[in-house]
């Protein structure tokens, strides 16, 4: 591979719709090839130069260190017209596809996390309670075009 090779890559995300335990077999496999390539994935954010000042703000700061990060997209969610970011078979869905940007910078700003516990959630289109539809997909995706069960909010 290239990076046995030594060779260092760029890649873009998804990296990988594998099962956690695969993904995680192939990531003790990179760090024991230990020919000093580096590996990066195309988060956007992390390149914006107001992300450099906000780090440098956060350094320059009393107590250094982040105390809390709350993210958010500010967009119509209807001009949201790409199917692919809509179905988790191809790119993961919504969360996949786009809120691990919001991770990268999390980690960017902040640093890699210390957790006690992590919780996530995720309500399936079909969800009983309603909680899980999508009330604006937008008209240009074809939602009945998504098998029901690959459908993600």
């Amino acid at each position: 591979t290239l990076l046995r090779a030594g060779a260092s890559c760029f890649v873009e995300k998804p990296v990988s719709l594998a099962p956690t335990e695969d993904v995680t077999a192939y990531a003790a496999a990179l760090e024991g090839v230990g020919s000093g390539a580096i590996t990066s994935v195309g988060y956007m954010f992390r390149y914006a130069s107001v992300f450099e000042r906000v780090r440098a703000e956060i350094a320059a700061s009393e107590t250094g260190r982040v105390l809390a990060f709350l993210a958010r997209y500010n967009c119509a969610y209807a001009a949201i017209d790409h199917p692919f970011w809509w179905r988790e078979d191809k790119s993961g869905g919504p969360i996949v596809e786009q809120a691990t940007h919001f991770v990268d910078l999390s980690r960017f700003l902040a640093g890699e996390p210390v957790l006690a516990s992590l919780t996530g959630v995720c309500l399936p289109a079909d969800d009983p309670t309603g909680a899980g539809a999508l009330c604006d997909i937008p008209p240009v995706v074809d939602e009945a075009a998504i098998p029901r069960e690959l459908r993600l909010p």
